[in-house]
């Protein structure tokens, strides 16, 4: 005979353990069949009775009478289930990108801890055995129909493992998160998110590590396609450009992510306008802390970052020096260094003139900058917008010190030729006229020097 076979049962558990860690992972599995299958309730015992040995179906179970763990949910095996239990690698719920336990082989990471698994759901039990030791040659597993009542049963046929599985209609969901405003120092050291590392779940914590975080001010939960440990989510790469779940994994990001990404900024905005939400003490800075750094954001969530700036642009998300939340085409974007003298009177001359100042953070005035590019250049104080503004809103009432500090400005860039018609040179009187090129004697203005003193 010539031909491919099967490794034995035992042999293939064995490969998916290696693949699968111990410890708390196995209960994370667990929690997650539950979610797959529509639980509202999760219960874990630890029983460390031993039970007697008397009515054993076969004198080999005698030694799984010992301490066991039992694992329960509200949800009950429909047939399909039963059958998809007895089938390793060849989950029933492949099919559907929003099942958590689609990969056929995360139940079996129990095997870790047991050898005969026990599922009781509904009024059936059912034993796995892959040893075949306990009902005979060739017989992996049994199944009963003793009738029972319940879900959760502790009888004399002792199990490791008590759980229960069940498909499920579940809702699309991307659940953003954030760490809630502290103290009012924290607020001023740079808002609720500052030093805090985001990371991605499905639904229960990813394992620690670098390929759980993604860069973002923010946990980021979700039906995302893992690898088959579900150790890690799974991303398009040149050896799996067309995995479905690769490519289900970047719509999300590129789509859902951002959607619901700004839905958080937004409700935050919103609440803290209102002033309405006295359990939680926002602010501007704490605000501003959970947009992302796109410098920080790791490579395969950067695909969100367009989108979502673009979503929140849309609205009023930029609080300008007058107190009003404005959106990005009404802002005019400040970086002047607030030590320096004349900053306070151009800022001020600025909001007397109706303008919209803002100062943002070098991280938001980034995303204000990648979205401005495709419409045209981000408004800036700089001295030569702060000219135009002085030629077509005037000085209005300002005195000599705040003149004197906008000449000072406006003279910055050294763009000496920009500076006619504007009524910012000084006199000896104290008055001020206009610089101008012109060559009649009473526009004549004279300079005192070293040479040519008063």
């Amino acid at each position: 005979r010539f031909g491919q076979t099967t490794p034995p049962l035992v042999d293939f558990l064995k490969d998916i353990l290696r693949r699968y860690p111990e410890g708390g992972q196995i209960l994370k599995e667990l929690i997650q069949n539950a979610e797959d299958a529509g639980a509202t309730e999760v219960k874990f015992l630890y029983d460390e009775t031993q039970y007697g040995t008397q009515t054993l179906w076969s004198k080999d179970m005698a030694q799984y009478q010992g301490p066991a763990l039992y694992v329960y949910n509200n949800a009950v095996f429909t047939p399909e289930d039963w059958h998809g239990i007895q089938e390793i690698a060849r989950s029933r719920k492949k099919d559907d990108p929003l099942k958590v336990g689609r990969f056929g082989i995360g139940f079996n990471s129990v095997y870790h801890i047991t050898d005969v698994p026990c599922i009781f759901s509904g009024d059936q039990i059912g034993m796995l055995d892959p040893h075949q030791t306990l009902f005979g040659p060739h017989e992996s597993g049994q199944s009963l129909f003793p009738g029972l009542e319940g879900r959760f049963l502790l009888d004399n046929l002792k199990p490791h493992l008590l759980a229960a599985l069940k498909e499920a209609a579940q809702t699309r969901v991307i659940g953003i998160a954030t760490p809630l405003p502290g103290s009012a120092e924290e607020d001023r050291a740079g808002g609720a998110a500052a030093g805090f590392s985001g990371k991605a779940f499905c639904f229960l914590p990813l394992p620690p590590g670098e390929e759980s975080r993604t860069g973002l001010p923010v946990h980021v939960s979700g039906f995302f396609g893992l690898t088959d440990n579900r150790r890690s989510i799974k991303w398009r790469e040149l050896d799996q450009w067309r995995d479905p779940a690769a490519v289900w994994n970047e719509l999300l990001v590129l789509s859902v992510v951002p959607r619901a990404y700004a839905a958080l900024i937004l409700d935050a905005i919103a609440r803290l306008r209102a002033g309405c939400s006295p359990g939680l003490p926002l602010s501007v800075a704490a605000v501003y802390g959970l947009w992302p750094d796109a410098a920080l954001v790791k490579l395969p969530w950067r695909p969100a970052l367009e989108p979502l700036f673009q979503e929140l642009f849309q609205h009023a998300v930029l609080p300008s020096l007058g107190g009003h939340w404005v959106p990005l085409e009404q802002a005019c974007f400040s970086d002047l260094d607030e030590g320096l003298d004349y900053t306070p009177a151009v800022l001020h001359f600025l909001q007397r003139s109706g303008r919209q100042v803002v100062r943002a953070p070098a991280h938001v005035a980034a995303a204000a900058q990648l979205v401005a590019s495709s419409a045209g250049p981000l408004t800036q104080v700089t001295p030569t917008w702060t000219r135009q503004v002085l030629r077509k809103a005037g000085l209005g009432g300002a005195g000599a010190p705040e003149r004197l500090h906008l000449l000072e400005f406006v003279l910055s860039d050294q763009a000496y030729g920009e500076l006619l018609g504007l009524e910012l040179l000084p006199l000896q009187s104290g008055a001020f006229v206009p610089f101008s090129s012109s060559a009649c004697d009473q526009d004549v203005v004279y300079i005192a020097s070293e040479e040519h003193p008063r």
